[in-house]
């Protein structure tokens, strides 16, 4: 129901808490509101947008952290890694190989998301790159996990009611299950 109340901003709000490094489950939180959208009770294209705009918002500030900081803000980042020194020397080795479109990718590999937008900050990627294939990858992550809701509408949609159906008990076990399964995303990068 908040998502139905508050629709595209708060799947901004959700995706860029996710972005910045809070452990908040947007994929999943996406899925659900691609279902929602596919029963005509959000917008799909407002919530596109939202979490366009989420990404480039959250992962913007990490570039720009980098740009500033350059590899403190990595080391940072990578002290959460089992091997912190095989997390920067990978990232970078990632970006340098394959430039702008390593955004792209990043998005789908756990712990190379978080650490590639500062890391292609640190590199000097210009602001007007990182945007572009940022935009571009931040798209077709959406994208995706709206499309994958939209195409599951209906199971996901019966999770959803029987889950109201059983009212605060749910919504405890679905809490536990979210950040059991963002611990499970957030694995760190190995040598």
């Amino acid at each position: 129901s908040l998502v139905i109340e508050y629709g595209a901003g708060l799947v901004l709000v959700v995706t860029l808490a996710a972005r910045v490094g809070l452990p908040v489950p947007a994929a999943p939180f996406l899925v659900i509101a691609g279902a929602l959208a596919a029963g005509g009770q959000i917008s799909w294209l407002a919530a596109l947008l939202a979490a366009i705009a989420g990404n480039i918002v959250g992962d913007g500030l990490w570039f720009w952290a980098g740009r500033r900081w350059g590899y403190r803000v990595l080391t940072l980042l990578c002290k959460i890694s089992i091997s912190p020194d095989s997390c920067v020397r990978q990232s970078e080795s990632f970006i340098l190989r394959w430039g702008g479109s390593s955004l792209i990718a990043a998005k789908f590999v756990p712990g190379v998301s978080v650490v590639a937008p500062p890391m292609a900050g640190a590199l000097g990627m210009s602001l007007a790159a990182f945007i572009g294939f940022e935009t571009l990858a931040a798209a077709i992550w959406a994208a995706m996990f709206l499309g994958l809701g939209w195409v599951f509408a209906d199971q996901i949609q019966r999770v959803i009611d029987l889950l109201s159906a059983l009212g605060v008990a749910a919504a405890i076990v679905l809490g536990a299950i979210a950040a059991a399964g963002t611990g499970a995303v957030a694995v760190p990068m190995q040598g």
